[in-house]
């Protein structure tokens, strides 16, 4: 294949992705393969963050601060994203999350993403965020497969139908369309104490790594 016709189809891949722009991203599976090589550029979906194998509290999901201190995005359908979510961990996956975004679209917002089991992707632009403020995200189990979220003190304002629900996660998210270098990210979780760290899983995949938790919770952040 010619070099002019592998650039045009790099344009053409580059111009699908973009439909994409505003999501934030399904939640990593427990358990899979996803460290990346140990240098500086990235390609995918990378995780760092916190992920417990239940659902903790009498109907209350997650509900921790997600701080966006610094994110640089480096292309123009990448995203970086910090947010408190569940999953089923199924095939096809079902989620809602709530968290702080930035894309070159919408800039630093807000945000609520679900997909639920019946139905269509949603995602919901929340308003604008600022850097370096600390945001209340929650998940709440309303009844038996039923799911509300809230951002910022701006909830969702509808309930969404999800079984199954079996996985908690509180992540930091790197999204990069093609290979190169790797978005800048560091978010600051907090109220994490609860939680513990003796059900908690680590995800790192390098570049980007989680610290451990402690009291004052953890961050997320990357490259190193």
């Amino acid at each position: 294949m010619s070099r002019n016709r592998i650039v045009a189809l790099l344009v053409l891949l580059a111009a699908a992705t973009g439909a994409q722009v505003s999501r934030a991203g399904p939640p990593p599976l427990l358990g899979e393969d996803r460290v990346g090589p140990l240098y500086q550029t990235c390609v995918g979906y990378r995780y760092a963050g916190y992920a417990r194998s239940d659902i903790p509290g009498s109907g209350q999901a997650a509900s921790v601060n997600v701080n966006l201190q610094s994110a640089s995005i480096l292309s123009g359908t990448s995203v970086v994203a910090g947010w408190v979510g569940v999953d089923d961990q199924g095939s096809p996956r079902h989620w809602i999350q709530a968290g702080v975004t930035k894309n070159n679209t919408n800039g630093l917002i807000k945000y609520i993403e679900y997909n639920p089991t019946s139905g269509t992707y949603h995602f919901i632009n929340k308003g604008a965020a600022s850097t370096g403020t600390a945001y209340a995200a929650s998940v709440t189990k309303v009844a038996a497969g039923s799911w509300t979220a809230s951002i910022g003190g701006s909830s969702l304002g509808s309930n969404v139908s999800l079984s199954g629900m079996n996985t908690t996660q509180y992540e930091g998210e790197s999204y990069v369309p093609t290979e190169g270098q790797c978005n800048a990210m560091v978010y600051y979780f907090s109220s994490s104490s609860p939680y513990g760290t003796s059900v908690m899983t680590k995800i790192d995949d390098p570049p980007y790594v989680v610290d451990s938790i402690t009291s004052n919770g953890w961050h997320s952040h990357g490259p190193t």
